[in-house]
């Protein structure tokens, strides 16, 4: 008995076992996921490093870079910005330690601009006299 069935499609039975990547709207109203399953994805994606574009890794290093990119001139935010990020980092190399001193010593304290909190390196006690 033969098959009036193409022999080349079984052939390829595979092409079908895997979907593509981004196929089908992660926030699809008609998506059948269950809400269960769209929650665990979102959960996994917030784990998921985040790629910037061009500009925003030059505006990271560089306020005024993503206009200069463009060939225009930056505006005066921008120029600010970055005026204010070098002064900030200038102070960061040059006052990372504070001296307090108390009634029982001195504790230096250091600033962590990541976290916006100060971290206690060491306490020196001194006599109170």
């Amino acid at each position: 008995m033969t098959s009036n069935i193409d022999p080349t499609i079984n052939e390829a039975g595979e092409r079908f076992h895997e979907g593509k990547e981004n196929s089908h709207l992660a926030l699809d109203s008609k998506d059948e996921r269950s809400i269960a399953n769209k929650l665990a994805r979102e959960e996994q994606r917030e784990h998921e490093p985040v790629e910037l574009s061009r500009e925003e890794r030059a505006a990271k290093q560089d306020a005024t870079l993503p206009a200069k990119l463009h060939g225009n001139e930056p505006s005066k935010g921008a120029t600010i910005d970055q005026q204010l990020r070098e002064e900030e980092e200038a102070e960061k190399e040059n006052h990372t330690h504070q001296c307090i001193m108390g009634m029982i010593g001195c504790v230096t304290y250091q600033w962590s601009y990541d976290m916006g909190w100060k971290i206690p390196l060491y306490f020196i006690s001194r006599q109170w006299q």
